[in-house]
């Protein structure tokens, strides 16, 4: 299991040191939130342009892992999971994929799960959700637009949580690594628990979680910053 955590300074007060202290309380958190394994986790955090990406996994010994991330011209792509059409994308995109769909471990000259992601939002843009089957979560940052774009999968296994306040913006696949970050307020959504206790869903209140003013993209939704 994998952890993907990240920020973006939505109003230019997330300085480098200030990300990268975010990242580190954030990867140490998700480190604990990972499926334990013999094997210490290895987090891989990337800052740029008042935005940062950081993955935390677990491998197998001897296992090998994919990138986590993706760079492209003002492209930054980080990602959770994995994709079960990489064959038929790879096809769309003129990208080399694994050859045996029975393999378990991709080779080098294969295309890791983020960059395919990445070519395919360089090629249809937003709309790249649509061509994507899995389970998985990514986050991209793009530059030119300014654009920050949280996306998750129809069958949503894997959550994607994010609060905004303090002039930036935090987002994490693990609640608690999102708590983890400092600013994220720990207050209960009265609201939400009083929904729970009465076995409803207000659908005036998409997203809402147990702590006020943080939220969940529901499954199959993505969440849009520019």
């Amino acid at each position: 299991m994998s952890v993907l955590f990240g920020a973006h300074g939505m109003a230019a007060t997330l300085t480098a040191d200030a990300a990268r202290g975010l990242m580190e309380r954030m990867g140490a958190r998700a480190a604990v939130a990972a499926i334990p394994l013999p094997s210490a986790p290895v987090t891989t955090i990337v800052t740029t342009d008042g935005v940062a990406f950081g993955v935390c996994e677990r491998q197998h010994p001897g296992e090998t892992l994919p990138l986590p991330t993706a760079r492209g011209p003002g492209l930054w792509l980080a990602i959770q999971g994995r994709l079960d059409n990489r064959a038929e994308l790879a096809a769309l995109l003129n990208l080399p994929a694994l050859d045996d769909p029975d393999a378990t471990t991709e080779s080098d000259t294969s295309t890791p799960d983020a960059a395919l992601v990445l070519a395919a939002y360089q090629r249809f843009g937003i709309d790249c959700v649509e061509h994507l089957l899995g389970d998985w979560v990514f986050a991209l940052w793009d530059v030119g637009r300014n654009r920050l774009l949280l996306a998750r999968d129809a069958t949503g296994n894997s959550a994607a949580f994010w609060w905004q306040g303090g002039g930036q913006l935090l987002f994490a696949t693990s609640l608690p690594t999102l708590l983890a970050a400092g600013p994220v307020p720990t207050r209960p959504n009265a609201r939400w628990i009083a929904g729970l206790l009465t076995v409803f869903t207000d659908p005036a209140y998409p997203g809402a979680t147990a702590f006020e003013g943080v939220f969940a993209v529901p499954p199959g939704h993505f969440l849009l910053v520019e």
